[in-house]
């Protein structure tokens, strides 16, 4: 069974820039290596294939993977597939089937409510709670019908449900914005059955809100707290259920590619952050940076300190 390993190295500020130890060499002999992004061909050097998304506001996460000479990812893996690391793979990512899941919804979480730019985060009940994920579902695609009708494109979103230790479920939502209080919850209690003037022993369910902090360090820790219930339930997403929603309005971060030259003598991690330098306006956040290796392939990972 491979094992995928990541190790923190270092942290990266604005201040000093490419600090980190520099990433091994690989081991089918040490090329030539050339500081210069642009002398790096995928014929005629080992490199990194590094790919930046930037989420704005100073915001980025980058990962390099070294690619042979002549490699191009899953091109290579391909052509390649008598090679035992490679056959071992698609095992590891079946065996581990539901943590790698978990993983990729929580970065997709993540993204979308940093591009949102939540503010908020909504937390809606029912009286004796949501037996069924599918239940909760339904009650929410009929929140949001009636809530595009009040609010329009203004209504955007990202909307995780919780399973409870005692069972049955609720809704997280992170929103951007002021939105009253008062009609979603008449909104709420319609999806449920209700008319929306319900009140006391009567009312279908609550709508509860919290206050809005409108930074950059409280998007991530809305963005953590609703990571944080994407592992309670693994087993609805491996039946395929929905693990977490979000709205068509949110845009996608910006994406460039590149690659990097090989240089046994500097940072690879120092390299790519100049590179980033030059691509992303403003300042940055403060970043660490990982090595990870995977099934014999690795590489570095840039991402902010949450």
């Amino acid at each position: 069974m491979t094992e995928r390993t990541y190790k923190p190295y270092g942290r990266i500020s604005q201040a000093a820039p490419g600090s980190a130890t520099p990433l091994p060499a690989s081991a089918g002999g040490e090329a030539p290596g050339s500081s210069s992004l642009e002398d790096c061909t995928l014929k005629n050097l080992p490199h990194y294939a590094c790919t930046l998304k930037d989420f704005g506001e100073g915001r980025i996460t980058c990962v390099g993977v070294f690619l042979e000479v002549g490699c191009q990812g899953r091109r290579y893996a391909a052509s390649n597939a008598s090679d035992p690391v490679l056959r071992e793979l698609p095992e590891y990512f079946s065996a581990d089937r539901s943590e790698f899941a978990r993983r990729r919804a929580k970065k997709v979480l993540r993204e979308h409510v940093w591009m949102l730019r939540a503010d908020r985060i909504l937390t809606l009940t029912k009286r004796g709670k949501f037996t069924t994920t599918d239940d909760a579902w339904l009650a929410w695609k009929a929140f949001c019908r009636l809530a595009r009708k009040f609010w329009g494109e203004r209504w955007q979103f990202v909307v995780v449900p919780e399973l409870h230790q005692e069972g049955g479920y609720h809704l997280h939502v992170a929103l951007k914005g002021f939105f009253d209080v008062g009609m979603l919850r008449r909104i709420w209690s319609k999806a449920l059955g209700g008319t929306g003037h319900e009140s006391g022993a009567d009312t279908r369910g609550n709508i509860d809100i919290t206050g809005a902090v409108a930074s950059p360090r409280s998007r991530s820790r809305i963005a953590s707290y609703l990571a944080k219930y994407l592992g309670k339930d693994v087993g609805a997403v491996l039946r395929g259920r929905r693990a977490l929603a979000a709205s068509r309005g949110i845009p996608a971060p910006r994406i460039v590619r590149w690659d990097q030259a090989l240089d046994l003598g500097r940072s690879q991690v120092g390299i790519a952050q100049r590179k980033i330098r030059e691509l992303v306006d403003g300042r940055l956040e403060a970043n660490g940076w990982w090595e990870w290796n995977l099934g014999g392939f690795h590489g570095f990972l840039i991402a902010p300190l949450e």
